[in-house]
């Protein structure tokens, strides 16, 4: 079995939300209300807003068997700059 890790692309967004809402659905079915789960993904995970995230962060996605099994999303940190 071959794990990859890979940069995401756009082809993938169907794919990431698919695993973003399966996961989300599992991990947080006994805290967080479906309807206030749905509402977050719709956002957080729409096209757009993985457009932008995938063009001002660091995307990458992991293979087994060329399916999308999971992913990572991150942003830089500019340790000099304080927060106010």
């Amino acid at each position: 079995m071959e794990i990859v890790v890979r940069k995401m692309v756009a082809t993938d967004i169907e794919q990431v939300r698919h695993i973003a809402t399966t996961s989300w659905h599992n991990t947080y079915k006994h805290s967080i209300p479906i309807d206030i789960q749905t509402n977050f993904l719709q956002r957080t995970y729409s096209d757009e807003a993985l457009l932008e995230r995938l063009e001002n962060s660091h995307f990458f996605v992991t293979q087994i068997a060329n399916q999308l099994v999971g992913f990572a999303n991150f942003s830089l940190l500019d340790v000099n700059q304080q927060v106010e």
